[in-house]
């Protein structure tokens, strides 16, 4: 499927976008757009607003790298013995859903988070640790 739906709006800078499309590539890191898409995109915007002209207007294409699957549904895993959920294949509707995906995350994980065998009314929360801050810095500059 190309996509959910063409949109011709207007941004925040009072330009005018064309867009999204969903067209699927085998490489993770090609950004490069296509374009045959690019132009079809123009065709549609002109279709819709016959005074826009995609040579004069045109400010610039962009791509984003969606971390989709081969499977339409979103592919919510917990892992309740290693403290762990894996959330992939999230695509555009995962914005609206995002605080359904939080709470059921939190309802998954939640059971095997919390230890109240101690009998004092009071929940212990056992969470794996974070290195510290300076650490997860330093770890990202070295990549």
């Amino acid at each position: 499927q190309f996509s959910k739906g063409i949109f011709v709006f207007s941004t925040l800078y009072n330009q005018i976008a064309v867009g999204p499309t969903a067209l699927d590539k085998e490489s993770r890191i090609d950004r490069e757009p296509d374009e045959a898409v690019s132009e079809q995109l123009a065709d549609l915007g002109t279709k819709i607003l016959p005074g826009l002209d995609p040579t004069v207007d045109f400010v610039g294409d962009y791509v984003g790298i969606r971390p989709g699957t081969d499977k339409r549904d979103y592919q919510i895993h917990a892992y309740p013995e290693r403290r762990w959920i894996s959330a992939a294949g999230i695509r555009s509707t995962g914005l609206t859903a995002s605080l359904g995906i939080g709470r059921y995350v939190v309802k998954s994980l939640l059971p095997t988070m919390i230890d109240i065998s101690h009998g004092n009314g009071h929940a212990n929360a056992n969470v794996a640790p974070l290195p510290p801050p300076e650490n997860i810095v330093a770890d990202f500059k070295e990549r």
